[in-house]
């Protein structure tokens, strides 16, 4: 009895054939190894924005790169991204900021100027 018991057992195991089918499958999986490296993250997309700064009206175009071309009182300015506390910061060598704190909401300050509240709209794409 205990032989047909071994029997039957070794019956129930994968044989090495077996093994040697299951490694040769794996082997042409499309599934990527564990250590794989993620696929490179994507920054933020180019949009443009109008806004309206307490009566300063304000088009700005966001690269997507860390820069942003404003628009305002017939000049324009390049900012490029600066650390702040909260939202992004773009500024310039001299001295003109928007400092974006959510999506459609940004401060403008420039010399000279009083600093003014933003309310912004996004652009319809092209």
């Amino acid at each position: 009895m205990t032989a047909s018991l071994f029997l039957a057992l070794a019956g129930c195991s994968p044989s090495q054939d077996d093994a040697s089918a299951a490694d040769t499958a794996d082997a042409g999986s499309t599934t990527p190894p564990a250590s794989a490296p993620p696929p490179p993250e994507t920054g933020p997309s180019p949009r443009i924005m109008h806004y309206d700064c307490e009566g300063t009206l304000v088009d700005a175009s966001f690269d997507g790169q860390g820069q942003v071309s404003i628009a305002v009182d017939g000049s324009t300015f390049l900012l490029r991204t600066e650390d702040g506390a909260q939202g992004t910061k773009y500024v310039d060598e001299t001295g003109n900021q928007l400092w974006t704190r959510s999506r459609d909401s940004a401060l403008l300050m420039r010399p000279d100027h009083p600093d003014r509240t933003c309310a912004g709209n996004e652009a319809a794409p092209a």
